[in-house]
């Protein structure tokens, strides 16, 4: 018979996660014992709690689900920005928390890192930025783990799962079975697919609007399937970059209202039928709210639910949709669209590099099957019109859009696909948050291609402000290869002042097996046109 904390771990070895990130309180330790105690999972110690759960959702983006572990009160807190991130951007992360003895709190005793009496006040605080909370209790764990593990994984959100530092190695009473795969609703799968399939008969030009939950559920193969079955011209959002093969010849570019591509647009919002999986008209989705798209003509498939014409067909889970429409869709065939892409790559020269060079370069750079991350603000917005290759995988926060995400980020993604080398680009000031987990990738013996662009501040704020040059948007100066240097650990570095020096890092980075990273200087107010026409409609 299986301790509580036993069969916690291997639950989650079982879902997929091999690799748990976190840092390490004394409420916790019988959690990280356990952990290295199961042969299929493996501590990643990591410099703070946000770190730890930063590089759960990066690892889950590409892994399906992850995991971090905290200690009571000064951890859990610590980390849960990146849980509230996590919720927001819909990524199924296990926030696990170590609590004191059980038997303390039932004594109603004082002991550190309490903030008053209200013992369970934290896990209270979480419930606001999970899906599910709960303290586990000797008597019911394991049906509070399934529940807990069951809603991380079909809701695709986190949830948090607090435990008792006494209860630990207590023997589990096994009472029922783990949880199982949801299933459609199969009248109201059909019939879902009945009405879509009379509008889609009648429609003229259909466009696809393939968005993040593609992604989050690992539908891309029937995403692609299903485009390339109907003909139809299909296009992603911010989000849902990537869910959609951008090579193939029904993608039409990525849709932001008009900020990327008038064309685009155009096709998007004169269509008289948009299947529209899992669209959020979010600002940044949106560009900065210039979307026309009309609501009423968009068949809204979610992750468990289908909207046609105002009826809502509900357990209707978007994997079997596809399929079925797959299976049913009448092709239809569409004037040509092959729109063109804004960065156009010409070799570099010994010209001071610039914004719109280095977004050219990477378009030209990134291979077949790549992991590529982009921060937020400036460097996420400048790679979204860039035209990815085939099964390449497109990591941004562009919803919850917290800076300092993407370097930690880049660490979960490393473990989540140990055969390859994720390609990450972030801005200096988002990379002074959360610089020190250069460290740990290099303490693990990883890997990333790092280019970190150097422009003096905070320019997506300068650019959003008033007065671009307020002192506010001003950051510390940090001699930032040197400061890598400094840390153990097989690295590279170099320091790019030109488009020729760009160049030959990067193309020297493909051939060098360790961590490659590179500070690469710009102007300090040069962005790409999309950041300007971007800042411009929602700045102050």
């Amino acid at each position: 018979m299986a301790t509580i904390i036993d069969y916690f771990i291997k639950r989650l070895a079982e879902l997929g996660i091999s690799e748990i990130f976190g840092v390490p309180g004394d409420y916790n330790f019988k959690i990280l014992e356990a952990i290295e105690e199961c042969r299929d999972t493996k501590w990643i110690g990591c410099c703070n709690e946000l770190n730890a759960g930063y590089a759960a959702d990066g690892y889950a983006r590409i892994k399906g689900m992850g995991a971090v572990v905290t200690t009571y009160g000064v951890g859990e807190l610590s980390a849960i920005n990146a849980a509230a991130g996590s919720y927001a951007e819909n990524l199924p992360v296990v926030c696990i928390a170590g609590l004191p003895k059980k038997e303390l709190v039932n004594q109603g005793k004082i002991f550190h890192h309490c903030l008053n009496s209200n013992y369970k006040i934290f896990e209270k605080i979480y419930s606001n930025v999970t899906a599910f909370s709960v303290v586990l209790s000797e008597e019911n764990a394991q049906e509070e783990i399934e529940t807990a593990l069951s809603i991380a994984y079909h809701q695709k959100k986190p949830v948090y799962i607090g435990i008792y530092d006494d209860i630990c190695k207590k023997k589990i009473k096994l009472t029922q079975e783990k949880f199982k795969e949801k299933k459609s609703n199969i009248k109201n799968l059909k019939d879902s697919a009945v009405h879509i399939s009379d509008i889609l008969d009648k429609a003229k030009n259909p466009v696809i609007i393939s968005e993040f939950p593609v992604l989050r559920l690992g539908l891309k193969e029937e995403m692609q399937n299903l485009v390339e079955k109907s003909g139809f011209a299909s296009t992603t959002m911010m989000m849902g970059k990537g869910s959609i093969d951008e090579t193939s010849a029904n993608f039409i570019g990525t849709y932001a209202g008009n900020l990327i591509s008038d064309e685009t647009a155009k096709i998007v919002e004169k269509s008289d039928c948009v299947l529209g999986f899992g669209i959020l008209m979010s600002d940044f989705n949106t560009g900065g709210y210039s979307s026309k798209l009309d609501l009423s003509k968009v068949i809204s498939i979610q992750y468990d639910t289908v909207i046609v014409e105002n009826k809502v067909y509900k357990d209707v889970l978007m994997k079997d949709v596809i399929k079925e429409l797959t299976e049913e869709v009448i092709p239809k065939k569409q004037d040509s669209r092959q729109i063109p892409f804004e960065y156009k790559y010409a070799q570099g020269s010994d010209k001071e590099l610039g914004q719109k060079f280095i977004y050219a370069f990477m378009q030209n750079y990134l291979q077949e099957g790549d992991i590529y991350l982009a921060e937020t603000g400036l460097t996420s917005i400048g790679s979204v019109p860039i035209r990815l290759p085939k099964d390449a995988s497109f990591c941004i926060q562009a919803f919850w859009g917290s800076i300092g995400w993407a370097t930690p980020a880049c660490l979960g993604a490393c473990f989540a696909a140990k055969d390859k080398r994720p390609i990450l680009i972030t801005g200096e000031g988002s990379h002074q948050m959360t610089f020190q987990e250069i460290s740990t990738m290099l303490r693990y013996g990883l890997k990333p291609i790092m280019v970190v662009l150097n422009n003096s501040g905070y320019t997506i704020e300068r650019l959003l402000s008033k007065n671009p040059m307020d002192k506010f948007n001003d950051i510390a100066v940090w001699d930032y290869t040197q400061v890598v240097k400094g840390f153990w650990g097989n690295k590279k570095t170099y320091k790019v002042r030109t488009e020729r020096e760009f160049e030959a890092a990067l193309k020297d980075a493909r051939k060098i097996d360790e961590l490659v990273y590179i500070e690469a200087f710009t102007e300090r107010l040069d962005a790409p046109a999309v950041v300007k026409k971007l800042t411009d409609k929602l700045g102050s």
